[in-house]
C-alpha cells in the first residue's frame, strides 16, 4: 500500500463546504481538478480536451448532470447514461495535462483523505479519451474516427514512470525496455520502426516510446462505431491503429509556420505514414495483465492512423501501470497528406458521433 500523503507531493486544498457537511469539517480536494474522494466520482470516465466537448457528452445523460467540479481548465461532470454512472472530464491540451488528470483521478478514487490512507483494493476504472486528430494517411477521410490500438509518444512525460515491478531502469532486461509495453511483441515491433524513423533520424534528440490501449476497449469502440454507422476501415468510417501523441501542435507535429519553419522533422507525417507492422495470420494483440487475447479479425497490418496530443500518457499511466481499461477515439479533422481541414458542420456532427461511440462503448464494457 502506498505511504500516507505528504503535503508537498499529493497537494490538496480545502473546499469551503463545512456548513453543507454538517460536521464542521471541510472537504479536501485535489489541487488541479477540485475533485474529492467523498464526491463519489464515477469510475467510468470520458476525457476530452475542450469544455464544449464535455457539454456535448452531458447532453446524452439520462437525467442531466448530477454532480460537477471545476478548477482551472479542468472541469468534471457526472450523471447516468443508459443506466451506467459515467463522468466526463475536460483536461485541456497536452500530455502534461493528461498526466495531471490521471494522477489526481488515481488519488480521488483510491485515496481516502479523511482516513489519510490508500484503499487496499485498487479501483477498476474505464477511461476513454474522446478527442480530435489529424491523419497522415491519404485514404483516411475527414470526419472519420481514429481508434487507438497503440500510441507513439513523442513526449517524454510517460517516460517518467516505470512499469510495474521495475524500480530502476536496470530492472529492464532490454536496455530499451522502458520505451515499449512489456511482454507485447507488437508494441516492440512498432518501437523498432519508430526508432529507425524518428529516433535515429534526429540522432536521439527525440526518443519516442510506445504504449498500448486495452484490447477490450479497442474492440468495444470498434463495435460501437459500427453500430453508430461508422464502417470499419472504409470511407468515412472508423480506422483502428497507431496514434501519435506529440508534446505540441506545430513544430512537434512537423508544421512549418512563418519564421518558426526550421523544425527538426518537417517530414514527420511522411515518416509516420511509412510505419506498417505486418501481423501474423490470425494476428493477436496482447497487453500486460490481460488474460484473454483479442483477435484482430481480418486486419493484416497495423499502421499509423492519426496524430493527437494525449493518448500515449493515458495508455501508459492508466493502462500499463494502474491496470485500468483505457482507450481513445478521435475525430479526424485534418488530413495532413492532402492538406485538408474539416468544415464547421462536419466538426460538430463528428464530435457528437465520437461522444456517442465512446459512451456506447462504456456501456458495453460495463455489461
Amino acid at each position: 500500500m502506498p505511504e500516507a500523503r505528504r503535503e508537498s507531493e499529493l497537494i490538496m486544498t480545502e473546499r469551503d463546504d463545512a456548513k453543507a457537511r454538517g460536521d464542521g469539517r471541510r472537504t479536501k480536494q485535489a489541487y488541479h481538478t477540485a475533485l474529492a474522494h467523498r464526491d463519489g466520482v464515477p469510475q467510468k470516465m470520458l476525457l476530452v480536451g475542450e469544455s464544449e466537448r464535455a457539454k456535448v457528452v452531458t447532453e446524452f445523460f439520462d437525467r442531466g448532470i448530477e454532480g460537477s467540479a471545476a478548477h482551472r481548465e479542468f472541469a468534471t461532470f457526472w450523471g447516468i447514461y443508459h443506466g451506467v454512472r459515467v463522468a466526463v472530464m475536460c483536461t485541456g491540451i497536452g500530455t502534461d495535462n493528461s498526466e495531471i488528470a490521471s494522477v489526481e483521478l488515481h488519488a480521488v478514487h483510491e485515496y481516502d483523505d479523511e482516513k489519510d490512507q490508500w484503499d487496499e483494493e485498487p479501483a477498476k476504472r474505464t477511461i476513454i479519451r474522446v478527442g480530435t486528430s489529424a491523419s497522415p494517411q491519404a485514404d483516411v477521410p475527414l470526419g472519420s474516427l481514429g481508434i487507438t490500438s497503440h500510441a507513439i509518444g513523442l513526449d517524454n512525460t510517460g517516460l517518467s514512470y516505470l512499469h510495474p515491478g521495475k524500480r530502476t531502469l536496470d530492472d529492464y532486461e532490454d536496455p530499451f525496455g522502458v520505451y515499449y509495453t512489456p511482454d507485447n511483441p507488437l508494441a516492440k515491433a512498432i518501437f523498432d520502426q519508430v526508432r529507425r524513423e524518428i529516433w535515429d533520424a534526429t540522432h536521439g534528440v527525440i526518443r519516442p516510446y510506445v504504449s498500448t490501449a486495452t484490447p477490450q476497449v479497442v474492440e468495444a469502440l470498434k463495435n460501437s462505431a459500427g453500430q453508430n454507422g461508422m464502417p470499419l476501415d472504409c470511407g468515412v468510417g472508423a480506422y483502428t491503429g497507431i496514434t501519435t501523441s506529440a508534446p505540441g501542435f506545430f513544430g512537434p507535429q512537423g508544421r512549418q509556420i512563418g519564421r518558426l519553419s526550421n523544425v527538426i522533422l518537417p517530414d514527420l507525417q511522411d515518416r509516420l505514414a511509412r510505419i506498417r507492422i505486418p501481423l501474423p495470420s490470425g494476428g493477436v494483440m496482447r497487453v500486460t495483465d490481460v488474460d484473454e487475447p483479442v483477435r484482430l479479425e481480418d486486419e493484416q497490418v497495423v499502421r499509423a492512423v492519426n496524430n493527437e496530443m494525449e493518448a500515449s500518457v493515458l495508455n501508459r499511466l492508466n493502462g500499463e501501470i494502474l491496470g485500468h481499461q483505457v482507450g481513445a477515439v478521435c475525430l479526424v479533422i485534418a488530413n495532413r497528406n492532402k492538406g485538408e481541414f474539416i468544415t464547421e458542420d462536419g466538426y460538430k456532427e463528428g464530435v457528437r458521433r465520437a461522444c456517442q461511440v465512446a459512451l456506447d462503448a462504456i456501456v458495453q464494457l460495463a455489461a
